[in-house]
């Protein structure tokens, strides 16, 4: 179990570290690495999901032999099982929340980044119909969108 407990950690700190990545990619609007970087995340993701669901499998294992288990959070777990294993179980899973909370403020914050882009690019292309209820996008004569306004 503390096995299967650091190695969602580690992609959990991999995910954290892609996340930087990726705040990079878009303060610099270095689109092509952000790809890159967004594909390498989802690898990540993936083969966290991988070690959470293994987790679940030996929770369950667990619980037959500490019922009291099933019905804790990790974070308790140290509580239930003898030594040395709750040490180690409690300093994984401080170092698990603590990681998955830089993760999720990184999210958040790329989040905002993302949303302040598409806003930017929305107001560039004319596309802000909350002003008007009408899209400003003017159409030149190859039927293309007309990004800036040349009458006078």
């Amino acid at each position: 179990m503390l096995v299967v407990l650091e190695k969602e950690r580690a992609c959990t700190h991999a995910l954290l570290e892609q996340a930087k990545q990726i705040q990079k990619h878009l303060l610099s609007d270095d689109y092509m690495s952000l790809l890159v970087a967004a594909q390498e995340q989802e690898i990540h993701a993936q083969q966290l999901a991988q070690w959470e669901h293994r987790r679940l499998l030996l929770t369950r294992q667990l619980a037959k032999t500490f019922p009291a288990v099933s019905r804790t959070r990790l974070s308790l777990w140290a509580n239930v099982l003898p030594e040395p294993h709750a040490t180690r179980l409690h300093t994984i899973q401080a170092t698990l929340q603590r990681v998955t909370e830089q993760l999720q403020t990184v999210n958040r914050q790329n989040m905002a980044l993302v949303q302040r882009s598409l806003r930017f690019a929305e107001m560039a292309l004319g596309i802000d119909s909350s002003a008007y209820g009408v899209p400003h996008t003017r159409v030149n004569r190859d039927g293309l969108p007309q990004l800036f306004d040349k009458t006078l």
